[in-house]
C-alpha cells in the first residue's frame, strides 16, 4: 500500500466503483518507501513530482519513456486537486537540492511537497477510494487463492490465518518479491525482472529540542534540503539532509525540528548516530550537545531502496500494453 499500489486501486475505484477492494501492507499506515514517516517527518520521497503539462515546454505532456501524454495530464489535474484541498504545497525549486533521482528541468517538472507528509497522502487516498487497508504479516499466493497471516494490532500476536479469494491480484512491490511470490510467471517476464536493480541506503529521522532552531535555520541558509555527498569536500557516507519544517510554512516558537537523513548508497548504519555526526558537522552543534537535545529517532535499513536499473533500461521483447 505504498504510492503505486494506493494510486492503483485509487484508479480502479474510478473507473469500477462497484469493485470489492483491499489493500494489504505490513506496516500499521499506508506506507512504502514513498509513505514511510514519523510525526508527519517524510523518511523516504521528500517531493512527489510531476510533469507540468501546460507548462508551454515541447516535452510537457508528451509521450514517452513508457508513458502516454493522457495520462501525464491525468496526474497533473490529481495533482492540482490535491492543491486547491490544502493537501499538497509547490516547492520552490531553488529550495531543492540535486540528487541523482530527482528531475530539475525548469518547465517541465514540478515537485510538491505533503504539508501533514505523504503517510497522510496515501490514508487520504484510501480514504477517498473507499479502500480496505488490512495488515498483514506474510503472504502466499497460489493462482487465484491469497492467503494472509494478519498480526493483531493490539497484542502483537498472530491471528489464525485468513484465506480470500480473489479475481485479480495486483503486486505493488518490488521485482525480487513479485519473482518470490509469483513463481509461475513466464520464463520471459522473469529474465527481465531479474534484471531490474535497486540500491541500498538508510535513512533516519531525528526529532531535535527546538534549542537547535537558530543553527538549523543558519546551516539551511534559506533551503530546505542539502546534498553533503556533492561539492568539493563530499561526505562519504552522507547523500541529503533534509529539513521537514520549512515544508509546512514558518516555524513557530517551541516547535521541534524535524530532519532526515538519508545515507549514501550501500552505507551501513547500525542506528542514529552517523546522522547525528552529519548534523553536528552541518549545523555546527557539538555532538554531545546534540545527543543530548534528541527527542526521538527512527532509523529504516532499506536493502531495496532505489530502482538504479529499472525495466525500460533492459533489452527485453516485453512490450507493456
Amino acid at each position: 500500500a505504498g504510492l503505486t499500489g494506493c494510486l492503483t486501486a485509487a484508479m480502479l475505484r474510478r473507473s469500477h466503483p462497484e469493485l470489492d477492494i483491499e489493500l494489504w501492507e505490513r506496516a500499521t499506515y499506508p506506507s512504502g518507501r514513498f509513505g514511510a514517516g514519523q510525526h508527519g517527518a517524510d523518511l523516504g520521497a521528500q517531493v512527489l513530482s510531476v510533469i507540468e503539462v501546460d507548462s508551454g515546454h515541447p516535452n510537457a505532456g508528451a509521450d514517452g519513456h513508457n508513458l502516454k501524454g493522457t495520462d501525464l495530464c491525468a496526474a497533473w489535474e490529481d495533482v492540482q486537486l490535491m492543491v486547491s484541498q490544502g493537501w499538497l504545497r509547490r516547492a520552490p525549486e531553488e529550495q531543492l537540492a540535486d540528487t541523482e533521482e530527482r528531475m530539475k528541468y525548469q518547465g517541465l517538472w514540478a515537485h510538491f511537497w505533503c504539508l501533514h507528509g505523504f503517510s497522510w497522502l496515501l490514508q487520504q487516498l484510501a480514504a477517498s477510494a473507499e479502500l480496505r487497508l488490512r495488515r498483514v504479516e506474510r503472504v502466499k499466493t497460489t493462482d487465484l487463492t491469497v492467503q494472509l497471516w494478519a498480526t493483531e494490532r493490539r497484542s502483537g500476536q498472530l491471528r489464525d490465518e485468513v484465506h480470500s479469494k480473489a479475481d485479480l491480484v495486483i503486486l505493488a512491490v518490488p521485482a525480487p518479491e513479485v519473482l518470490r511470490l509469483a513463481p509461475e510467471l513466464p520464463a520471459a517476464l522473469r529474465a527481465a525482472l531479474r534484471q531490474i536493480r535497486y540500491d541500498g541506503r538508510v535513512a533516519v529521522a531525528l526529532t531535535l529540542e527546538h534549542a537547535t532552531y537558530p543553527a538549523v535555520r543558519a546551516a539551511f541558509a534559506g533551503a530546505a534540503e542539502v546534498s553533503l555527498d556533492l561539492g568539493d569536500t563530499p561526505h562519504e557516507d552522507v547523500h541529503l539532509v533534509a529539513w521537514q519544517n520549512i515544508k509546512r510554512g514558518p516555524v513557530a516558537h517551541g516547535d521541534p525540528m524535524q530532519l532526515v537523513v538519508h545515507s549514501t548508497c550501500g552505507a551501513e548504519w547500525q542506528g542514529p548516530t552517523e546522522a547525528l555526526k552529519a548534523v553536528s558537522g552541518f549545523c555546527g552543534l557539538p555532538l554531545a550537545q546534540l545527543e543530548g537535545l534528541v527527542m526521538s529517532s527512527k532509523v529504516i535499513d532499506w536493502k531495496i531502496c532505489q530502482m538504479a536499473q529499472p525495466l525500460e533500461s533492459i533489452p527485453t521483447n516485453l512490450r507493456l500494453p
